[in-house]
C-alpha cells in the first residue's frame, strides 16, 4: 500500500510540472495579443487623425456609398438651380458684376419658361444665335436648348453634333458673368448623361482647347464671382476626366490677360475654397482629374505648391469625399504637400510635354 501511494505521488509531479509552464505561457500569449491589439487600434487611431488633419480623407473610399446619394442630389439641384436662375428671361446687369447678390428670390421652372416664350425655337436655330455677335439673344436661344435637353436626354446628341458646344464656347466669349455660369452648367449638364458624355468630350471645341479658353477666360475676368468659379471649374473637370487630349488642350491655355489655366484654378480655390464647399469640390476635382494619369501634369501642378493648398483647404471640409475616384493619387499628394512655395521654372508645359513626346 506504501509503494502503491508513492508510486501515485511520482506520477502527479511531472504532471503538474507540466502543466505550469503551458499555464504560464498561455498567459504570456494573452498577455502579448492584447498588447498588439493595443498597439494595432493606437496606430490606426494615429492614422485616421493624420488623415483627417491633412485632408486625405477625402480620398477614402469608406463611407463613400453613404455620401454618394447625397451628393448626387446636392450636384442635381444646384445644376437646375443654376439653369434656371442664368437662362430665366432677361440678363440681371449690375455695376457690382460676378458678385452673388444677383440671385433671384424666386426662379420660374422650365415649364413657366417655356409658356411665355412664344417663339417654338429648333436646335440648329438656336445653335445659329449662339453662334452670332449679337449677344441680345444668346439667353433665350440657350434656354431653349437647357429646355429641349431636360425634356428629352436624346436631343443632347443632335444639340452636339450640330456644334452646340463650340456655339456656347463662342456666346461664353461675349457674355456676361450671369450667363456664363448658365452656360458652364448647360455644358455640364449636357456631359452627365451617358449618350452625350464621349460627345462632348471629343468636340473639336474641346481638343482644339477653344472651350477651355472660353471658361477660363470667363473666370478669369468675374473673379470674384463665386457661383462662375465653380460652375467652370465643374464643367472642365467633366470635359477633361479621362481624356488626355482634352487634358493637353486645357494645360496649354492661357488667358487673355496671360495666366495660365492652373493659375485660374488656383486663385479660385485660394479666394474661396475657405469658405465654399461647392468650390472646393469642384477646383480640387478638377485639378485632380488633369493630374491622374498625366506625369506632366502632375509636375505642373506641384510646381505652383497646389498640392499643399488643396490638403490644406481640405481639412476645413471633412464632408467632402471624391469616392475613392482618386485614390492612385494619394502617394503623389502626400510626397508634394510640403513645399509652400511655387517654383519658377524656364520650361513650359508646352515645351516638358513635347519633349517627353
Amino acid at each position: 500500500a506504501q509503494n502503491q501511494g508513492q508510486d501515485e505521488r511520482q506520477r502527479s509531479r511531472p504532471d503538474r510540472a507540466e502543466t505550469a509552464p503551458k499555464a504560464r505561457t498561455s498567459a504570456q500569449n494573452q498577455g502579448q495579443d492584447e498588447r498588439q491589439r493595443s498597439s494595432l487600434n493606437d496606430a490606426n487611431s494615429s492614422l485616421q487623425a493624420i488623415h483627417s488633419q491633412s485632408g486625405l480623407d477625402a480620398f477614402d473610399t469608406r463611407g463613400a456609398e453613404s455620401k454618394s446619394a447625397k451628393q448626387d442630389e446636392v450636384d442635381d439641384g444646384k445644376q437646375m438651380s443654376a439653369l434656371q436662375r442664368n437662362f430665366s428671361g432677361e440678363n440681371l446687369h449690375q455695376s457690382g458684376e460676378g458678385k452673388s447678390s444677383h440671385l433671384r428670390s424666386k426662379q420660374p421652372s422650365f415649364g413657366e419658361v417655356k409658356e411665355r416664350s412664344k417663339h417654338e425655337w429648333t436646335i440648329n436655330e438656336a445653335i445659329s444665335v449662339l453662334k452670332a455677335r449679337d449677344s441680345r439673344m444668346h439667353v433665350e436661344a440657350s434656354e431653349a436648348l437647357a429646355n429641349m435637353f431636360y425634356e428629352e436626354p436624346t436631343v443632347g446628341i443632335a444639340i452636339v453634333l450640330n456644334g452646340g458646344l463650340a456655339a456656347l464656347a463662342h456666346a461664353i466669349t461675349i457674355g456676361d458673368a450671369t450667363f456664363c455660369t448658365g452656360a458652364c452648367a448647360l455644358i455640364h449638364m449636357l456631359t452627365s448623361s451617358n449618350l452625350t458624355l464621349k460627345r462632348c468630350q471629343s468636340d473639336a471645341s474641346v481638343i482644339s482647347g477653344d472651350m477651355f479658353k472660353a471658361i477660363l477666360d470667363a473666370m478669369s475676368k468675374s473673379s470674384s464671382n463665386i457661383e462662375l468659379q465653380q460652375w467652370g471649374a465643374t464643367a472642365i473637370w467633366a470635359l477633361v476626366k479621362e481624356n488626355h487630349r482634352a487634358k493637353v488642350a486645357f494645360m496649354l491655355v492661357k488667358t487673355n490677360q496671360g495666366e495660365s489655366s492652373l493659375r485660374v484654378l488656383k486663385n479660385a480655390l485660394k479666394d474661396f475654397g475657405a469658405e465654399s464647399e461647392g468650390i472646393t469640390r469642384a477646383v480640387i476635382g478638377c485639378t485632380l482629374a488633369l493630374a491622374l494619369n498625366s506625369v506632366p501634369s502632375q509636375k505642373a501642378i506641384s510646381d505652383l505648391a497646389m498640392p499643399y493648398l488643396m490638403l490644406d483647404i481640405l481639412a476645413k471640409h471633412p464632408q467632402i469625399s471624391f469616392r475613392g475616384e482618386f485614390d492612385n493619387l494619394r502617394e503623389w499628394l502626400r510626397d508634394n504637400s510640403s513645399r509652400k512655395e511655387e517654383v519658377h521654372r524656364d520650361v513650359s508645359f508646352n515645351e516638358r510635354h513635347s519633349k517627353k513626346d
